[in-house]
């Protein structure tokens, strides 16, 4: 009973996390929408500075044997922890 009250409650928390996540993004969306509109590159105030940057695209390796022998360095593969 405790334990199904406890995964009722988990499944409601992470719920409520993904609607915080998709509404931080439509904020960011919508903000990156405005300022492109309007032509800014940058807004500022007292408490915050908000750009927009412009990158290259990252580069998608499909063949990695077409990938010349000094621009590749073999490495073991290496664990990642995500918290």
């Amino acid at each position: 009973m405790l334990a199904e009250a406890i995964e009722s409650r988990i499944k409601d928390l992470q719920a409520r996390k993904q609607r915080f996540l998709h509404g931080a993004e439509m904020l960011r969306t919508l903000v990156l929408q405005c300022m492109d509109t309007r032509g800014e590159k940058a807004i500022s105030s007292p408490e915050l500075t908000l750009g927009i940057t412009t990158r290259s695209p990252d580069v998608v390796v499909t063949d990695e044997a077409a990938v010349p022998s000094r621009f590749f360095t073999p490495s073991l593969p290496s664990w990642t922890r995500k918290p």
